[in-house]
């Protein structure tokens, strides 16, 4: 049998994250804040999350709480990645939470003090594309360090 030992030959990017220790990434508070299209009802979300560093992204998992027409509904989980600059960030947070099922929100926002508060948009595309075809929602997004 031959020797495949070169076969699989990792490059110096991937080498470095692989190499990379994951590091606790602080405790945030994300806001997410909607107005209806249907009734113009404003629509909350809020979720306390720890992220882990590994590199230039991170990652966390929490339920996030929708507050709708003022009312509390049941939290939900929610999968959030990204990156986070000193005056940038992306997230992309994902939920297959019933109706929201396979829902994926992009947010992308700038820091209002760096490193600490982060304000932006987000969209999510149509969720039931076969039979709605919209053209998805959008609406504003805060991310606060609480604590490191």
């Amino acid at each position: 049998m031959p020797n495949r030992d070169d076969v699989l030959d990792v490059s110096p990017q991937v080498r470095a994250l692989l190499d990379t220790e994951p590091e606790p990434g602080g405790h945030w508070q994300l806001y997410l804040k909607q107005v209806s299209k249907l009734d113009g009802a404003d629509i909350d979300g809020r979720a306390l999350v720890d992220f882990i560093h590994l590199g230039d992204g991170f990652a966390g998992r929490t339920d996030m709480e929708w507050i709708v027409h003022g009312e509390p509904r049941i939290p939900f989980p929610i999968d959030i990645d990204g990156q986070i600059g000193a005056s940038e960030t992306t997230l992309t947070i994902r939920t297959e939470y019933r109706e929201l099922n396979g829902a994926v929100f992009e947010c992308h926002g700038e820091a209002t003090q760096l490193g600490k508060v982060y304000e932006g948009r987000w969209n999510v595309g149509c969720l039931k594309p076969e039979t709605c075809g919209c053209s998805g929602s959008e609406g504003y997004f805060e991310l606060t360090l609480v604590s490191v």
